[in-house]
């Protein structure tokens, strides 16, 4: 039982307002374009790409990350070394249990 029960029993024979059929056509039209635009961003937009991967052996994985922390090392914090790599170029970063490694600078 509501408070204050419509004055109407059949409320939703009740007319629509004009500014509220516009703001529905509105998201309605937005909606669509937003439909539209998902496919074309994928193919045309160049971004999101999910045609290229790449198979690494973790074995390789470690062994370049740990050539990089040799090459690019700066000092240590905690036993762990802190590498500075030249802007642009690669830097590699392995996830340990509660840890990343090495520190990237």
């Amino acid at each position: 039982m509501a408070i204050f029960p419509p004055t109407q029993r059949l409320w939703w024979k009740e007319p629509i307002e004009k500014s509220e059929i516009l703001w529905i056509g509105i998201a309605l039209t937005w909606a669509l374009i937003m439909f539209i635009m998902m496919p074309y961003w994928h193919f045309v937009g160049g971004q999101n790409l999910s045609n290229e991967a790449y198979r690494v052996v973790p074995e390789h994985y470690g062994k370049r990350v740990e050539a990089m922390a040799e090459k690019f090392k700066v000092r240590e914090e905690k036993g762990i070394p802190v590498v500075h790599p030249p802007a642009g170029g690669d830097a590699y970063i392995i996830a340990r249990t509660l840890e990343w490694w090495p520190i990237i600078e």
